[in-house]
Parts: structure tokens; C-alpha cells; sequence
């Protein structure tokens, strides 16, 4: 082991620490846009919302379908609110899950892109120039046209069951009122004769 024993070959003490703060403020220095300073904090806040969201969303489900009994009315209330508020709110926070579940799709989408891109297709990965965000919009308005079409699809299966059992049921209103207007006729009808005959009785007797 070998010492350098020339003061002029050490290092200056002055020069490393000047180093090491133009390195920190390097590092320290903001640069690039917002996003790519707060990506991770605003992932975190938005996977933490998703969290209360879903935890949210099944207690409620949960009351719905498990305390109240099955088909009960507005009669049955929790804390003054009915079956049917309680699926409204329900369905409100499941509308803000879905929500926050796009826009936690959004923030990844370029990750998920390179993922099917190299891992899935076997290409190599490369830079994006604008067709990852046109491939996202196409995906996003597919999705939405598969949900209005089924919406539509259960539309067309909307059955009201009175309505369908309504022309039996009218059928029997309309035989039991000709029965009953029968009925009402044969009794004024004898109502008549028994009157008939008694004022004839009386026309006897006097």
C-alpha cells in the first residue's frame, strides 16, 4: 500500500463539498411537469379513495340486501332512510368508484400499453407517440357503448307483471260483476214479486 506523499495530488476538501452541493441541489431542483413530480402522491390518495369507496359500497350493499327483508316497502327504515335510499346511495358510490376506476386505468394506461405491447405481442418497446392515447380513447368509448347496449337490451326485457297477469285478473273482475249484476237482478226481481204479492194479499185481506 503506497501513500501519495504530494500535498498537490490530494483532493481539496473545498472542491468535494461544492460537489456534493451543486449534486443536492440537482436533486432537490424541481424539474419536469407536475404530474411527473406528484404521480406517486396522487396514485397513493386515489388507491386510498378507491379503498373507502369499495369498503363504502359493500356495507351498503350489504344492508340492502342483508338487514332489510326481502321486498320490504317503504315502511322498513335504518336511521330514517328506506331500502330504496339506501340502494341510491349505493348505486351514487358505486358511480364514484367507477369513476375513480378510470381515472386509476388512465394514470397507468402507457404502463399497461408497454405491458401488452412487449410482454403480450412480442414487440420491442419503444417510445409513444400519441397511439397509446388513441387506442385508450377507442377502448374508453367501446366500454361505454357496451353498457348503454345492454341497458337497452334490458329495456326491451321490462315486464311489468301486473300488466301481464292484469288481463286475467280484469277477466275475472268483469265474470264476477256479471255474476253480481245477475245476482242484483234476480233480487230486485223477486224483491218485486214478493212486493207484488203482498199488496195483493193486503187487497185480499181488505
Amino acid at each position: 500500500m503506497t501513500f501519495d506523499s504530494n500535498p498537490l495530488n490530494a483532493p481539496n476538501p473545498i472542491d468535494e463539498t461544492d460537489g456534493m452541493t451543486t449534486s443536492l441541489a440537482k436533486t432537490n431542483s424541481p424539474k419536469g411537469t407536475w404530474w411527473s413530480r406528484h404521480q406517486v402522491l396522487v396514485n397513493f390518495w386515489l388507491d386510498s379513495l378507491l379503498l373507502v369507496l369499495f369498503i363504502t359500497q359493500a356495507w351498503l350493499l350489504a344492508v340492502v340486501n342483508v338487514v332489510f327483508p326481502r321486498g320490504a316497502g317503504p315502511d322498513w327504515t335504518i336511521w330514517g332512510a328506506t331500502p330504496l335510499d339506501w340502494s341510491e346511495a349505493a348505486f351514487a358510490t358505486f358511480c364514484l368508484f367507477s369513476a375513480c376506476i378510470v381515472l386509476h386505468v388512465m394514470f397507468h394506461w402507457n404502463w399497461i400499453c408497454a405491458v401488452v405491447a412487449t410482454r403480450l405481442l412480442g414487440r420491442k418497446p419503444g417510445k409513444d407517440d400519441g397511439s397509446h392515447t388513441i387506442i385508450g380513447v377507442c377502448v374508453l368509448v367501446f366500454l361505454i357503448h357496451v353498457i348503454l347496449v345492454g341497458i337497452l337490451v334490458a329495456r326491451t326485457g321490462l315486464v311489468n307483471s301486473k300488466t301481464v297477469h292484469g288481463r286475467g285478473t280484469d277477466a275475472l273482475l268483469r265474470q264476477e260483476t256479471t255474476t253480481l249484476n245477475k245476482v242484483a237482478v234476480r233480487t230486485t226481481s223477486w224483491a218485486g214479486e214478493q212486493g207484488s204479492v203482498h199488496s195483493s194479499r193486503l187487497r185480499t185481506i181488505a
